[in-house]
């Protein structure tokens, strides 16, 4: 080595050593070398049941408290939807009696109880469902550990949804359907038929999760089971077909709010679920780890079906998403497993990616109770109620419908169930500016009560639209509560009520 080199390689070493002084590597090398990943990943797996269900406690926990100290006792236009259909029962929604029997015998601050109750016990069922099929600890924690701290988790179990409900069906119906007694095996029947009362495509769900069960079944080489799930394949088809010819069950149940598919999908990106950029990054990884395994042909048919189904409505985030994640469990364990050249690199890595997935559960908690209805909405919509001639329609965007519903027992001119041309007119009234475009549109749609509530105020950041026109002397502010107000426009209003 001539003497030219040897001072390019001290100043070289000079340099490196500068930049580590600087930001501390050589300790964060040290901090690294003291986690073991290895053991505590085992430690966790071996008490699954008591830190999976902790994982819940706290993600479902957090926002529960904060609902109960702000007096808002259930979150989002969905559980509204399904509390309205339970007040209305009758033979062709006889699915909705259970609810409708907890909504007179329970308090109403007490209702939120139902789904968290429902995680848990899928969530529990869910583990003694995997031992039983033979499934990997490891994978099965990794997989559950991803779904519960995912933001459509959150929404899905602190909300009475059609997707608390439908798993927690499937996860008893599979369950019955590998145990030993005969007798059980049958009664699977009864959660499986049920679950095809929601809507047609999340029956389809249900048929290709047997479709599985029956491939990856322990006793799939006994003829007698074998004829059995083939019989119950055909019999859950059969009822699904008849729940939508018969029964008015909807191809697909909602939208409940307004979609942007990437936004809504990423919750990092403030959509109103979703799952983590890190997780969809893992997937990935998982689905280029695993894409010659024929073990994993099943779960790619899952993200063939879902994902046409989320584009079509993004109600279908939840059944996307427990189809993604066992992808990104593979391609988490993918990468905890595979050899680095640099084993800190690997333990950074790791690090990473574990705080990235807890930062964007952190940050949903931290904005899901805004999802409303706040208490001084309730109070307007109870006020609406009370002092609002019954046959009264009440005009409003579609986020607000099923509140109207529910806690006003009007019906809303504008809504998610609307035909286009009835929310072409909706639109057109939200976005007129002129008395001359307004009036004989609510003129024509019989419209006397306006509810603008906290959630409309964004839409018109110009002062524009229906905001504007408000300031008619038409228009008349008769009740408000905080940022929620009622408005009455007078033409059209009956002399005997103003």
């Amino acid at each position: 080595m001539n003497a030219e080199e040897k001072v390019s390689k001290s100043e070289s070493e000079t340099l490196t050593e500068n930049i580590k002084g600087r930001l501390h590597l050589d300790k964060c090398e040290e901090l690294l070398d003291n986690i073991h990943y290895d053991e505590a990943l085992n430690y966790l797996v071996e008490y699954r049941y008591l830190y999976l269900l902790l994982a819940v406690a706290i993600v479902l926990g957090v926002p529960l408290l904060s609902m109960y100290w702000q007096g808002q006792p259930l979150l989002g236009t969905e559980s509204y939807y399904h509390l309205s259909q339970a007040q209305e029962i009758n033979w062709k929604n006889y699915y909705y009696y259970p609810l409708n029997l907890a909504q007179e015998i329970m308090p109403s601050w007490t209702l939120s109880f139902i789904p968290l109750a429902l995680a848990f016990f899928s969530v529990i069922l869910g583990l003694k469902l995997a031992k039983r099929l033979e499934l990997s600890d490891h994978f099965i924690f990794l997989y559950l550990a991803l779904l519960i701290i995912s933001p459509v988790f959150i929404l899905t179990f602190i909300t009475i949804s059609t997707y608390s409900y439908f798993i927690s069906l499937i996860l008893i119906g599979l369950w019955l359907l590998s145990s030993h007694p005969k007798l059980l095996q049958y009664l699977a029947l009864i959660p499986l038929m049920l679950a095809t009362a929601l809507d047609l495509f999340s029956s389809l769900f249900l048929l290709l999760t047997l479709l599985v069960y029956y491939y990856y079944s322990p006793e799939k080489d006994k003829e007698e089971h074998c004829n059995m799930v083939k019989l119950i394949l055909i019999i859950i088809a059969v009822t699904a077909l008849s729940h939508y010819l018969f029964f008015d069950t909807p191809l697909s149940l909602g939208p409940f709010h307004n979609y942007n598919l990437l936004s809504d999908l990423v919750s990092d990106l403030g959509g109103l679920s979703g799952i983590s950029l890190f997780a969809l990054l893992l997937t990935v990884g998982g689905l280029i780890y695993t894409w010659k395994e024929k073990s994993y042909y099943w779960g790619h048919l899952f993200i063939l079906l879902t994902i046409p189904l989320y584009i079509y409505r993004p109600q279908y985030l939840f059944l996307l998403t427990i189809s993604l994640l066992p992808f990104s469990s593979s391609g988490f364990i993918r990468m905890f497993e595979r050899r680095w050249n640099l084993d800190s690199i690997k333990k950074f890595t790791t690090l990473l990616v574990i705080l990235g997935l807890l930062f964007s559960t952190l940050t949903y908690l931290n904005r899901v109770t805004d999802l409303g209805p706040a208490p001084n909405e309730i109070e307007a919509l109870t006020w609406l109620k009370e002092n609002v001639p019954e046959e009264r329609a009440v005009f409003s965007i579609p986020e607000n419908s099923e509140y109207i519903r529910y806690f006003a027992q009007k019906e809303p001119i504008s809504s998610f169930r609307d035909s286009p041309g009835q929310a072409e007119t909706a639109l057109n009234i939200l976005n007129s500016s002129y008395t001359s475009t307004t009036f004989p549109l609510l003129d024509k749609n019989n419209i006397s009560i306006i509810y603008f509530s906290p959630r409309m105020k964004p839409a018109f950041p110009s002062g524009q639209g229906l905001i504007l026109v408000l300031r008619n002397e038409k228009f008349k502010m008769v009740h408000s509560s905080g940022d929620a107000e009622v408005w009455m426009y007078k033409q059209g209003w009956p002399e005997e009520s103003s």
